[in-house]
């Protein structure tokens, strides 16, 4: 009877010292450098509020387009709100609902966000009042963003 013994040639099983050590090493650089990244959400809340803020205009821009009313934007301590003029031709004196809840449309600057006080006007064929270009800048801990309302149309862009 013949038995089958083992065979001549033997295949090694598992990973040597070395590429471990290599593995974990470069595990360990990669870990180091992204962990930081992962702890917190301070480096998405620049853009994410750039982004919102973008919807807002937008939307107030297309307000006053549909009402045929003035529509005013103002960045004022943490908030950033949106009010109407009753008539048309007359200041902006009423509260705009929130399009997608109750209660006003207003919007809260997050705590690293920076954001300079101002107040864009969008007139009822929705051009800035006056129809001067302005840029807004939106800084937050991963930098800067930046955009831009066209005076004459109104348009919203990066």
């Amino acid at each position: 009877m013949v038995r089958y013994g083992r065979c001549p040639l033997s295949f090694s099983r598992g990973f040597t010292l070395p590429e471990l050590v290599v593995v974990m090493i470069v595990l360990g650089i990669l870990a180091a450098y992204a962990a930081p990244r992962f702890a917190g959400h301070h480096g998405f809340e620049g853009r994410g509020f750039s982004d919102q803020l973008q919807m807002l205009l937008q939307d107030a821009r297309r307000t006053a387009v549909a009402q045929r009313r003035q529509v005013c934007v103002v960045v004022a301590g943490a908030t950033v709100s949106v009010s109407k003029s009753a008539f048309s031709g007359d200041a902006c004196n009423t509260s705009l609902a929130h399009p997608n809840a109750s209660g006003d449309y207003i919007l809260a600057i997050p705590s690293g966000v920076v954001l300079a006080p101002m107040q864009l006007n969008f007139d009822p064929l929705g051009r800035l009042s006056p129809t001067t270009s302005v840029t807004v800048n939106v800084s937050g801990q991963e930098g800067g963003f930046t955009l831009t309302v066209e005076g004459e149309s109104g348009y919203v862009h990066r």
